[in-house]
């Protein structure tokens, strides 16, 4: 980890700011109770982190230099974070407790390894939801306007489903201490923490649809890998960009799934991104709140409503040639980048 700044401006911003923002996180549903699960979707090698103040006094923390306004660099502090110590989904020990399989998809195979102390959170194994997710995705970047792009998406997985204590020698500490029930590195590492998924972050909740929660999940990072094969440009992260896609890509490919209701789950993140329009109008800082993951995906459902999924291709290849996010956006909205929010479908 890599501190950028004096000693005192370090330790400050290391005590303040550091344990509560290093984690990108993602709101995928809600449990009956309607208490939010969260789930870091998409780990890196590295990460940054910098933080500014406004004029007013707000203070801002965003993802990259590039995205402090010039008239704050000079006062903005960024951080460095080391992300290698996670394991890779392949090589992680479960100890005793662990059970392998392999399950073939229209994906590919998938290498997949179980805590034994899951089994009573089951009501099915997850091998079939595996199968049938990988099975909806297949479906989906098989038709026109993906499948050109995607044509290499067949390929070896790595699934781990960790148990209730997540081994904390091989999974960093933000993750574990964050309510994350699942993350990816892409190409093709998926990590269930499958307590959070079916007991909340507690371990006391109510048991949800097991089936149906994990579907969720698995299409979320299922869609990051998906963003990875269309990014070829691989430029500076964009949390607007990679969340909103992959949110986009679960309501999206819930449409071809038995095990969810694609209606409720669009008219969620609609009402989720009128709230966070509403509650901030003017600017658009992400921060990782469902209201956020929310507005994103918006920039994708409206491309994807006018112009069907060749228009998302065409606004990734507008960004491999080196446009930004904002400014793809614009183009294939036909409008400035002001005014993209005005043209967007709720």
């Amino acid at each position: 980890m890599k501190f950028i700044g004096s000693k005192n401006i370090r330790r400050a911003f290391r005590e303040k700011f550091l344990l509560p923002i290093v984690v990108m996180s993602a709101i995928l549903f809600t449990n009956s109770n309607n208490n939010f699960l969260i789930s870091n979707s998409f780990a890196d090698n590295f990460s940054v982190k910098c933080e500014y103040t406004t004029r007013s006094g707000k203070r801002i923390i965003v993802d990259d230099y590039n995205q402090v306004p010039r008239i704050y660099r000079g006062e903005a502090r960024c951080i460095k974070v080391d992300n290698s110590e996670l394991v890779s989904a392949s090589n992680i020990d479960l100890k005793r407790q662990e059970a392998n399989d392999v399950v073939n998809t229209s994906l590919g195979k998938v290498n997949l390894k179980l805590s034994k102390n899951i089994k009573s959170l089951l009501v099915k194994n997850p091998q079939r939801v595996i199968s049938n997710s990988m099975n909806t995705v297949s479906r989906i970047i098989n038709q026109e306007g993906f499948s050109e792009k995607l044509s290499n998406m067949n390929q070896e997985w790595n699934i781990v489903f960790m148990g209730e204590n997540i081994p904390n020698n091989q999974v960093p500490s933000y993750l574990i201490t964050n309510c994350h029930p699942g993350w990816m590195v892409p190409p093709s590492d998926i990590y269930i923490a499958t307590y959070r998924i079916y007991k909340g972050c507690s371990g006391e909740g109510e048991r949800v649809d097991p089936e149906k929660e994990l579907e969720h999940v698995l299409l979320h990072e299922l869609g990051h890998a998906i963003e990875y094969k269309l990014l070829t440009a691989r430029g500076s992260r964009d949390l607007k960009r990679s969340e909103g896609f992959a949110t986009w890509f679960a309501m999206y490919a819930s449409k071809y799934s038995p095990l969810l209701n694609s209606s409720e789950l669009l008219s969620y993140y609609k009402n989720m991104a009128k709230i966070a329009i509403e509650n901030s109008p003017k600017s658009f800082n992400f921060s990782g709140s469902v209201y956020d993951y929310a507005r994103s995906s918006m920039y994708f459902y409206t491309i994807e409503q006018k112009q069907g999924v060749s228009g998302i291709v065409r606004l990734y290849d507008l960004m491999n040639m080196g446009e930004s996010f904002l400014g793809s956006v614009a183009d294939m909205l036909n409008t400035s980048e002001v005014k993209i929010e005005s043209k967007l479908i709720w």
